[in-house]
């Protein structure tokens, strides 16, 4: 199918050397982008998340600093903001 499209003439002096180069035509590397665009974006769209991620136990030697309460978030900011 024939279409016209306005591109920025640094990019489209790249892309037909490029093609040029990959011994394509400026055609086929214009379909493949696209498809590869296209496809990517509907991979990252569809993707689930894990559904459980493992997290390891620590294996530091002595445990919490004293007096760490690490039930309150504000206690927690505040012993940060000590460092």
């Amino acid at each position: 199918m024939r279409t016209t499209i306005d591109i920025d003439l640094e990019l489209l002096t790249k892309a037909r050397a490029f093609a040029l180069k990959e011994q394509c035509t400026f055609q086929s590397l214009i379909t493949e982008g696209l498809s590869y665009v296209l496809q990517s974006k509907l991979v990252k769209k569809n993707s689930q998340p894990p559904s459980h991620i493992h997290l390891t136990t620590s294996s530091v030697v002595g445990g919490l600093r004293s007096k760490v309460n690490l039930n309150s978030n504000a206690a927690l900011r505040d012993l940060m903001d000590l460092r």
